[in-house]
C-alpha cells in the first residue's frame, strides 16, 4: 500500500515522502520511495495512510481522488524525481529500478495514438519544469505520483519545487471534501481561455473544467 513517511528523527528529510510498502512484519516494513534508489526499513508508526488514492475517473483514464476529507493547506506529498532531463532516453531504463520502471511505463503516452509508448512520449506527457531561483536554471523531471495529478484551470492542488531538497511538494490549496478529485495545474491559469486551451494541445485533450465551461469572455 501506499503511505506517507512521518515522524523520523534521524533522516528528517524522508518526512512526507510517499513510501510504497512492500512487506510488512516485525518492527519494521521494506518500503521504496518514488525517485529514492536504496530500500528503506520504516517502522509502522512512522506510516501514515495517504489521503488519496489513484484510481479511474470518468473521462480521463485515470486520476488522484480523495479518500477522505483534506483541510485547506494540507501537505499531501513530497517527491523527488524518478528521472530529469540529465537522463537520456538510452539510459531510462537503468536509472530506474524495476519498481520505478513498471510505474514508468504505466504512465500515460498522449503521442502514443495507435501505436505503443515511448519513453520520449512518456517523458513529453509527464514531465514537469523544476527551476533553481538562486541561478534561474530550468530542466525536467519526471515524478511518478505527481505525474497521477490531472489538469483543471481551477485546481486544487498547487506544487512547489524545493531546489534545497531536491523534491516537489504538493498542497491543498482549498477544503477538498472525501471523494473529490485532486488536480494540480499544466499551464498558467491566469492565461485566458483560448490561451490556456492552445497550450494545452500538446497533450492532446481539450479541458473542460468548471472554468473552461464558462461561457463568455474569459
Amino acid at each position: 500500500g501506499r503511505y506517507l513517511i512521518a515522524g523520523i528523527t534521524g533522516r528528517a528529510a524522508l518526512n512526507g515522502m510517499l513510501a510504497e510498502v512492500s512487506s510488512v512484519g516485525g518492527e519494521r516494513c521494506r518500503c521504496r520511495c518514488p525517485g529514492v534508489s536504496e530500500v528503506l526499513a520504516i517502522r509502522p508508526a512512522n506510516l501514515v495512510p495517504v489521503p488519496f488514492e489513484v484510481r479511474a475517473v470518468a473521462g480521463k483514464d485515470v486520476g488522484v481522488v480523495a479518500t477522505r476529507d483534506i483541510r485547506c493547506g494540507e501537505r499531501l506529498l513530497r517527491e523527488r524525481p524518478a528521472i530529469t532531463a540529465t537522463t537520456t532516453e538510452d539510459h531510462v531504463g537503468s536509472a530506474l529500478g524495476d519498481l520505478d520502471r513498471e510505474a514508468f511505463w504505466d504512465l500515460h503516452d498522449c503521442h502514443a495514438v495507435g501505436r505503443p509508448k515511448t519513453v520520449l512520449g512518456i517523458c513529453r506527457t509527464n514531465c514537469f519544469e523544476i527551476r533553481d531561483p538562486s541561478t534561474g536554471a530550468t530542466r525536467s523531471g519526471l515524478f511518478l505520483l505527481g505525474s497521477r495529478f490531472n489538469h483543471s484551470c481551477d485546481p486544487n492542488v498547487h506544487r512547489t519545487w524545493l531546489p534545497d531538497e531536491q523534491c516537489e511538494v504538493y498542497q491543498s490549496t482549498r477544503f477538498i471534501p472525501a471523494g473529490t478529485e485532486l488536480c494540480g495545474e499544466y499551464v498558467p491559469t491566469y492565461y485566458d481561455t483560448a490561451t490556456r486551451r492552445g497550450a494545452l494541445r500538446k497533450y492532446n485533450f481539450e479541458c473542460s473544467c468548471a472554468v473552461c465551461s464558462l461561457t463568455g469572455d474569459a
